[in-house]
């Protein structure tokens, strides 16, 4: 059996707790996956009103309870290690579906949580929509509440579903919370005939509210109704003030009972107790399509409906005599406390509350046959819900067993990728050519091309200008030019980050601001985001401002191959790896007198690759030997010749919160690194190796004990000999590790191929237009400019122009000529580039702020118009 993590919607209430229709169907899928077998932990929200009363109130019933929010989703997925996540609530996912390891994914999209997340607000729609199915696109399986609403969500996926199982799981009142058969109410059998019952989250587009003055008008005047009322409102609701107040002018009438914040065994003690529940509701499509939970716990508990949309359910409801249909007319909304409601309703209402009791008595066993036998059955929806997750299951061994190489006879999965990358030789070695060359060793890519500051520095073919480009990847932080020709040719690109580059850590120079502008934007504005790990890609969204969780694949490094085997053996050396300044702050002193004991104690070198060591080391009397950064290929051969030895891979755990933030966004390579050379690591406790499934020697925390006692411990390891590192198979490069490389590039796939020449095209655009502006006579280059134009410098001599400034002012600027070096000679970087990329970042900061603004906005749009019309009836009447 699968051990399964479940993210609930809101507390899974007991039954003296207070509950929310997404607490119980979180309950429900809890209770039922552990009906099945399986081990099944639940993560509640962390800002759940029920966990702020328990920390008021009984916070011993917090403990040992997993409480999530934006920040600490991967921590609890590292802590259950989960064969199965299931997240009750698709857009409170912060961590990509993927780099979590082997794990099966199932988005529950029960009810349109489309429109309950606009909360009946139109213009919140659209937008509203793209976070449902941009949070839900990539699972292995999708739940939905009924058919209706899974030819829905079928429809408004598209193509993006294809493949991707669903499962038709209806809400089923949980078991253990149903109070036995029979002992529902106080009133027996029969029940309070004359009872309305109102019960649930309030929301006017989703409740029998605007019904309920008028029914209150009506039932005072027949003086033999009660109506009660259990409600919750939610204070995000733009409404909630007015709903409120509404309520509570309600509760002064006589034959109104209102409540709020019953728990959820005294709510179901109250709805057996007889009556006919309310669902009115306005003809919304959320409304057609809605199975709502207070509905089928209605029936769990006997109780009749009063319904008014010819939905499907309603129609099933009616046929089975467990409904009575209203049939309103146009325009009719239940009228007022002194007109009353209109003639249809009254007719309904009086018709229910006068009806013969052996046939109501009928109606309420019918109600309690829906629940049980009909299509609320409990074992009827576990039987879909454990088939939904055993196919799921089956779809991940199918991808556990994927291998690259093509089949013989089939087309490449994707046909030219060009890759944009301005970095360093061993960075596009590791994250470039490695997984790109094998993907296209393996028949996977038809080819790939590489352009670094407009030229062509690598490709598969012989003419790449002329091959279409079906896919774009971009590579880390690239140069202003780059920038503005993307811009230029305005098409889809995948951005390829594996640090975290948003943000400056305090341990080395400064980010220029501007580079971290344009690093938000690219963020932003790539269709998708290829990270080393799914914490940076969290950590991305969360400095970006935007959601960028959705369009994240992690695309792990990768190793060429199995583990090398381990020397065993004295170690001959301690060697530390760094491309610039070490990752560490506070701990350095103790981290590092730590490494110089243990030097001087074994008499051990100290091989120092890149960084200069600080003066703890050099000045002491440990063995400093200095080698240069080189390229990766050549390093790891280094790293091998080293062996048997110690990697020494110290990161800071208690910095800055901006600092640490960068440092939790690395990844695991030094243990790659180390499995794939033969060397015994050890490592801090940071996030990149405590995140790990890689074992490669002992993890410490920044203390001078724990790193000594570590380093002896790797020491231990090599002496004793034995052991069988492990590289597993999703992190070699031969094996399943490119998966996730190809699912990125599938991803990022145009919609149509595009000519390498476009790009040329927009680069020359850049360098011919971008980067001008008429330069003042202290930034003019007289020199450059006479050797570049010698017309012009015979010109001056003869008298012609007083200077080259002169000629550039009234000819030369508008003729398209240079007047600095720095300007766009030989295809530099100019000020004027990083001027307009500079402006193109400022707008995605603008448009982003816009975009994140916009629920209040149009809450407040929402909100004016509700006034206004208040207004109006106020002054019709």
């Amino acid at each position: 059996m699968a051990q399964i993590l479940v993210f609930a919607i809101d507390w899974t209430p007991e039954a003296g707790d207070v509950g929310t229709g997404g607490g119980l169907r979180s309950r429900q899928v809890a209770d039922m996956l552990r009906d099945a077998g399986h081990r099944v932990a639940v993560a509640v929200p962390a800002a759940s009103k029920t966990v702020a009363l328990l920390r008021r109130q009984d916070p011993a019933r917090l403990d040992g309870v997993l409480l999530y929010d934006g920040a600490n989703q991967l921590e609890i997925i590292r802590r259950v290690r989960p064969d199965v996540i299931v997240w009750q609530w698709p857009t409170m996912r912060a961590v990509p579906m993927s780099g979590l390891g082997d794990v099966v994914q199932i988005c529950d999209l029960n009810g349109l949580q489309d429109h309950e997340i606009a909360h009946g607000i139109p213009g919140l729609l659209p937008l509203a929509e793209g976070k449902v199915l941009a949070a839900a696109v990539g699972a292995d399986l999708v739940l939905t509440g009924s058919e209706e609403q899974n030819g829905y969500w079928i429809a408004k996926f598209g193509t993006k579903l294809d493949g991707v199982p669903t499962a038709v799981v209806p809400y089923s009142a949980p078991r253990p919370l149903l109070p036995p058969r029979g002992q529902e109410g106080k009133a027996g059998e029969g029940g309070l005939q004359k009872r309305l019952c109102l019960a649930g989250t309030v929301y006017p587009w989703n409740s029998s509210l605007s019904h309920l003055d008028g029914i209150v008008a009506w039932a005072e005047r027949r003086g033999d109704v009660r109506i009660d009322v259990v409600a919750t409102i939610d204070p995000a609701s733009r409404d909630h003030l007015a709903i409120r107040g509404q309520l509570e002018r309600l509760r002064r009438s006589p034959c109104v009972s209102l409540s709020f914040g019953q728990s959820v065994g005294e709510l179901f003690q109250w709805l057996g107790a007889g009556g006919f529940a309310l669902d009115l509701y306005p003809p919304t499509i959320e409304r057609r399509l809605a199975v709502p939970i207070r509905t089928v716990n209605a029936l769990a508990c006997g109780l009749p409906i009063l319904c008014n949309l010819p939905t499907q359910l309603n129609r099933r409801l009616v046929e089975a005599g467990c409904a009575r249909m209203v049939a309103l007319e146009d325009g009719e909304l239940g009228g007022d406390l002194e007109a009353g409601p209109g003639p249809a309703l009254v007719e309904a209402l009086d018709a229910a509350m006068d009806l013969d009791p052996v046939r109501y008595a009928g109606m309420r066993a019918a109600a309690r046959a829906q629940a049980e036998e009909g299509p609320f059955r409990w074992e009827a929806a576990a039987e879909r819900l454990a088939e939904g997750v055993d196919q799921a299951l089956r779809r991940l061994r199918r991808k556990v067993a994927w291998r690259p190489g093509r089949k013989h006879g089939t087309a490449p999965a994707l046909g030219h990728a060009l890759v944009l990358s301005d970095e360093p030789e061993n960075l596009q070695e590791l994250r470039l050519h490695a997984p790109f060359g094998e993907l296209y060793r393996q028949g996977e890519i038809g080819g790939y091309t590489v352009v670094s500051r407009n030229r062509v520095v690598m490709s598969t073919l012989n003419d790449p200008e002329a091959t279409p480009v079906d896919a774009i990847w971009l590579q880390r932080r690239p140069s202003s030019a780059t920038v503005l020709a993307l811009h230029a040719i305005d098409r889809p690109y995948l951005l390829d980050l594996d640090d975290h580059l948003l943000v400056s850590p305090t341990y080395r120079a400064a980010f220029p601001p501007e580079h971290m502008q344009m690093g938000r934007m690219l963020v932003r504005q790539c269709a998708v985001l290829s990270c080393s790990t799914a914490r940076l890609a969290a950590q991305l969204g969360r400095y970006a401002a935007a959601d960028v969780v959705s369009k994240a694949i992690v695309t792990p490094n990768l190793a060429q191959g199995a583990a090398a085997p381990r020397p065993s053996g004295p170690p001959t050396a301690v060697v530390w790896v760094s491309s610039d300044m070490p990752a560490l702050s506070v701990s350095t002193i103790p981290v590092l007198r730590a490494l110089r004991d243990f030097c001087l104690a074994f008499d051990l070198d100290l091989v120092c690759v890149g960084h200069t060591p600080p003066t703890l080391l050099t000045e002491s009397d440990v063995r400093i030997r200095k080698l240069p950064l080189q390229r990766y290929a050549d390093y790891l051969r280094l790293l091998s010749s080293q062996a048997p030895a110690i990697l020494f891979c110290p990161l800071e755990t208690h910095a800055d919160p901006a600092t640490q933030d960068f440092i939790d966004g690395k990844s695991d390579i030094k243990m790659l690194e180390c499995l794939a050379t033969g060397l015994v690591g050890v490592f801090s406790a940071a996030a990149p190796f405590a995140d790990s499934t890689l074992r490669a020697g002992p993890v410490c925390d920044n203390t001078y004990e724990s790193w000594y006692d570590g380093l002896c411990e790797a020491r231990e390891t090599l002496l004793a000999g034995g052991g069988d590192p492990a590289i597993p198979d999703d992190r070699q490069i031969g094996r399943r590790g490119l998966a996730p490389w190809l699912e990125a590039l599938r991803a990022a796939r145009l919609d149509a191929p595009f000519p390498l020449r476009m790009l040329k095209d927009a680069y020359v655009f850049v360098y011919n237009h971008l980067t001008r502006r008429m330069l003042t006579k202290d930034e003019f280059d007289e020199a450059a400019y006479l050797e570049s134009n010698k017309d012009v410098d015979r010109a001056v001599r003869n008298g012609t122009f007083q200077s080259a400034y002169e000629h550039y002012k009234l000819y030369g600027f508008f003729e398209s000529q240079i007047g600095h070096r720095a300007h766009g000679v030989g295809g530099e970087e100019s000020d004027s580039m990083q001027l307009f990329a500079n402006l193109l970042g400022t707008l995605s900061d603008l448009r982003t702020t816009t975009d994140n603004r916009a629920p209040q906005i149009e809450h407040l749009k929402a909100a004016r118009a509700a006034r206004a019309v208040a207004f109006r009836r106020r002054g019709e009447r």
